[in-house]
């Protein structure tokens, strides 16, 4: 493996996917390794090579890690199992029927206050602001005062002229 490594830097194929930093050296896929190891991430990355098959096929020594990462690293996201959804056929009789009745108890609610804020917007608020009422606004009248105003600055310096 470092003879290639080697060979493929020689060619100039930049590094080898040994000097990844991802990459697990073959020496942490081991028992006492794993049980003394306290890092969740590397248990990752070990779970993740063992997973891959990259190095072999290890049932034992990957059950050991999961079992190891669940310790050290209970909420990494590979220990998560995908599980379907339940049917309603799936269920007891009885959780069934209590799980109806909290979503029909809920839907009554709902329908409750959605006609009580229907029957409240006849309720007038004092306490509100007037709103604004909207105009034609002719931006380019201007009055006579405020065309002299504009004109009558002879100090002015233009835009073009910052010496």
């Amino acid at each position: 493996m470092a003879a290639t490594a080697n060979l493929a830097q020689a060619l100039g194929g930049g590094p080898s996917p040994a000097a990844d930093k991802s990459e697990v050296p073959v020496e942490h896929l081991d028992y006492t390794y794993i049980n003394n190891c306290t890092s969740g991430k590397e248990l990752e990355q070990i779970l993740k090579v063992l997973r891959s098959g990259k190095e072999g096929r290890w049932q034992d020594l990957e059950s050991r890690c999961e079992q190891r990462l669940s310790e050290v690293y209970p909420k990494s996201k590979l220990l998560r199992v995908a599980t379907s959804l339940l049917k309603p056929g799936a269920l007891d009789e009885e959780t069934r029927k209590n799980v109806d009745q909290d979503i029909t108890d809920w839907l009554n609610n709902m329908n409750e206050r959605d006609n009580s804020l229907k029957n409240s917007k006849n309720l007038t608020f004092t306490a509100l602001p007037e709103v604004r009422q909207t105009g034609n606004v002719d931006s380019n009248r201007l009055t006579e005062e405020e065309k002299a105003e504009n004109k009558a600055n002879p100090d002015r310096i233009n835009s073009y002229d910052y010496r």
